[in-house]
């Protein structure tokens, strides 16, 4: 499997797989690129060049532990737009679920001509204050699984739970802005999926953000939560697949 390693070190482990047009799959909190996209990689794969990686700290990347600053998100996206430089790819449709739809949207910031289009669920550019209650109860839950045990280290899940928390603390104290306040420097298409019962990004935000975007689209879930491609995965290969097709040049 192959490691891409950057100027600083960090070794990024990514999959490869499909053949077309590349696709770049980024996940979320506590996941990997194997693992987040079980469901959604082998209908990819049969139009797409799908590239899966493990974000910093995460699954095979290093370094371990993984550290949250206040700006890891831009961190994460000039990993992946070196990681997008080193494959010498055409430009690639971004997909990011949570954390990763946050990196998916700074990446046509920082290397435009890199990116064709996004498409995100579970993020919005933005984190508002009425989000601290929510960000908090993450020290509440119950990351140790088996699963993540073996995906991240047992010995790291702690750590990477309260570093996280306060990195996104500071976002909120800060304004909460990261990649909204720069929305009208996405020029490519993209599509904000975002369920109405997610307790992260308020519905409100994700219009707002759709809406500042020059090609933006904002799809709605009701009765939906954070995880819309496993909570309606139906209609979500539905569109996921209709924008990718419109998108793909």
């Amino acid at each position: 499997m192959p490691f891409f390693q950057r100027h600083d070190g960090t070794q990024i482990f990514y999959i490869i797989s499909g053949q077309g047009a590349p696709v770049l799959l980024l996940h979320g909190f506590m996941g990997t690129g194997a693992s987040e996209f079980l469901d959604i990689r082998p209908w990819l794969e049969k139009k797409y060049t799908v590239i899966a990686p493990d974000l910093r700290g995460y699954g095979r990347s290093m370094p371990k532990p993984r550290l949250y600053g206040r700006d890891f998100y831009r961190q994460d996206a000039e990993d992946m737009a070196d990681l997008l430089e080193h494959l010498n790819l055409p430009p690639a449709a971004v997909i990011g679920y949570s954390d990763g739809g946050e990196v998916a949207l700074w990446l046509p910031i920082l290397v435009p001509r890199l990116v064709r289009s996004v498409l995100t669920w579970g993020a919005t550019g933005h984190f508002h204050p009425s989000m601290r209650p929510a960000v908090l109860s993450m020290l509440n839950m119950r990351w140790r699984t088996p699963l993540i045990d073996q995906l991240h280290g047992a010995e790291h899940i702690a750590d990477m739970t309260h570093h996280w928390v306060n990195a996104m603390l500071q976002i909120i104290d800060s304004g909460g802005d990261i990649t909204y306040s720069r929305a009208k420097e996405i020029a490519c298409p993209v599509l904000l999926m975002l369920g109405d019962k997610d307790e992260l990004n308020p519905v409100a935000m994700g219009r707002s953000m759709a809406a500042a975007l020059p090609r933006g689209q904002f799809s709605l879930y009701r009765r939906t939560g954070h995880a819309v491609h496993s909570e309606r995965p139906r209609r979500f290969r539905r569109e996921a697949s209709r924008f990718l097709s419109r998108t793909r040049g």
